[in-house]
């Protein structure tokens, strides 16, 4: 008898024993991701699991949330998408418990510096350069009238201009009338193996006030510094171009509204140039004056016009400008460049 109520006894004791050691052990903590890094456009699903190893985590419970959603973004299942270059962190809660989760977003198009720039932010200095040893003049004279219109640099009269709202709060801009331009005068050194500068970028953030035909051509460069001919780019609601056209821009240029045009230039016998509106290419031409190096209508020497042209046109090839933005690069940007160029400026940074 006494024998068989031990084994009884040892026999519940293991049971209980068994059952306390089976049971799920508590959240003690959370295991994230180690830190991440993504390149920008990509997607990445993030995972949360429990310390220690086999407690059950609803991920329907996980809240999600991102320290800076313009460099990364993250949904309520933890899908991480990589928005901007830059660094921020990911953060994972449940039960209490919070983690983080280290991100850097790459961008393996690299955009390489301006040579010359121009905001028109300060209305008591509009002209201010950003990069040293780059300058713009106030100019007067052209309205398609050479002859009727003498050419002044640097002009006196400077009713032509004055300072007016950007396309974004804060930012600034300048208005140049018809019959105004301003002389350029950029610093960069010849290149493209010439005594011009054979390869560049310009970009303009702009928009024109119509001209006096709302289909005419407006002048946007004038290599000639003294204006005594034709303009050699230009621009209209349908088409932009210098010589033959660069490309079509259908309804996308429209009258009164901000835009960011690009010109993308590389002279030479494989000279090429493109056009870009708002990030997106709209033409291109690699015949005529682009095959040939220091061509004058395609070139730049150490000064040029902006808005100018000189050849008697009627109606004049000009239009009111609003400018919040111009610069130059010594390269021809492509079309990846010019997009995140784009992208950035959108966003009101200013590469």
């Amino acid at each position: 008898m006494k024998t068989k109520y031990l084994i009884c006894n040892l026999g519940i004791l293991a049971m209980a024993l068994c059952l306390s050691g089976c049971a799920e052990e508590s959240l003690k903590d959370l295991l994230v991701d180690q830190p991440v890094t993504i390149v920008i456009g990509n997607k990445r699903i993030l995972t949360v699991n429990s310390i220690p190893e086999g407690v059950s985590i609803p991920q329907s419970e996980v809240k999600w949330s991102s320290e800076n959603p313009l460099i990364a973004i993250v949904n309520d299942f933890g899908l991480m998408e990589a928005v901007e270059a830059g660094s921020t962190n990911i953060l994972a809660s449940y039960n209490g418990i919070t983690k983080t989760i280290p991100v850097t977003v790459t961008d393996p198009i690299i955009l390489p510096p301006r040579k010359a720039s121009w905001l028109f932010d300060d209305p008591g200095d509009l002209l201010k350069s950003e990069i040293p040893g780059a300058s713009l003049t106030y100019a007067k004279g052209g309205g398609g009238k050479a002859n009727l219109c003498p050419f002044e640099v640097p002009t006196l009269d400077i009713s032509g201009f004055s300072a007016v709202a950007g396309p974004q709060s804060g930012n600034g801009a300048i208005k140049v009338k018809i019959g105004y331009s301003l002389l350029v005068d950029h610093g960069i050194a010849p290149n493209g193996g010439g005594s011009r500068v054979n390869e560049y970028t310009l970009m303009w953030n702009l928009k024109y006030l119509d001209g006096p035909r709302v289909d005419s051509w407006k002048a946007l460069t004038q290599t000639n510094p003294v204006n005594n001919g034709d303009a050699d780019l230009f621009i209209n609601n349908k088409n932009t171009g210098g010589g033959p056209n660069v490309g079509s821009s259908g309804d996308l240029l429209v009258v009164d509204t901000w835009h960011t045009l690009v010109i993308s230039c590389k002279g030479g016998p494989d000279g090429y140039m493109r056009a870009f509106l708002n990030g997106t290419q709209i033409g291109e031409r690699t015949t005529g004056d682009l095959t040939t190096v220091d061509n004058e209508r395609s070139t730049f020497a150490p000064t040029f016009l902006l808005f100018a042209d000189g050849d008697n046109d009627d109606p004049v090839e000009e239009a009111e400008f609003d400018v919040a933005e111009f610069a130059m690069w010594d390269t021809a940007l492509d079309a990846q460049q010019v997009k995140k160029l784009d992208r950035l400026l959108g966003k009101g940074i200013r590469p």
